[in-house]
């Protein structure tokens, strides 16, 4: 990754996540220091200890922005509960859930891979399922003794990260546009076809 290619007009703490994911390249988070940290940002420690109480905290509000921006792209599409049943509605999300991962690659894959943490794929997964949790909920009375929400919710969200990592790991052989239609085409086929019918 080309550090230098994010420097700019950014702030003290664009320069810190970026300094993040370069060290990322070479070394453990754990094994980073705030000095690297500061000395690849081109910043003094005051301005980390500014922003942030330490390690753990700068660690934390990174991985909380990476996340985050994966829910605001699918967001703004508008209107979650079509998901569930609307073909062109579930593929313009899903195009722009892998159209997020693709302009962001070097942070899910460096935060995702063996330099990075399990907690940032913790978080990502417990992020899905409280998003799925509350696309679910109006039906969820309907469900019964049948599904599970919890269980469905935890399916979907880890089949989901599980292909996000192949799409990682395989260099984003394919574009957004076919992995979303997939996505669709296999969804569609398994735990929606299942849903669907408690939609009326």
């Amino acid at each position: 990754m080309e550090y230098q290619k994010f420097f700019g007009k950014m702030s003290s703490r664009d320069y810190l996540k970026y300094a993040l994911l370069s060290l990322l390249e070479e070394k453990n988070i754990y094994k980073i220091t705030v000095i690297e940290l500061c000395e690849r940002a081109m910043i003094n420690r005051s301005t980390f200890y500014a922003n942030y109480m330490d390690l753990d905290d700068f660690f934390n509000s990174v991985m909380a922005e990476v996340a985050g921006g994966l829910v605001a792209a699918v967001e703004s599409e508008g209107r979650p509960h079509m998901l569930l049943s609307d073909r062109n509605a579930a593929y313009r999300r899903y195009t722009k859930w892998y159209q997020h991962v693709h302009d962001h690659a070097d942070e899910f894959r460096l935060l995702l891979g063996t330099n990075g943490t399990p907690i940032f794929h913790e978080i990502l997964l417990q992020q899905g399922i409280d998003w799925y949790n509350q696309l679910l909920a109006p039906i969820m009375p309907k469900l019964g003794d049948r599904i599970s929400p919890d269980i469905l919710s935890h399916y979907i969200i880890n089949a989901h990260l599980g292909l996000l990592e192949y799409y990682l790991e395989s260099g984003m052989k394919y574009s957004p546009e076919y992995m979303a239609q997939q996505m669709v085409n296999i969804t569609m086929a398994g735990p929606y076809s299942l849903l669907g019918q408690y939609l009326c």
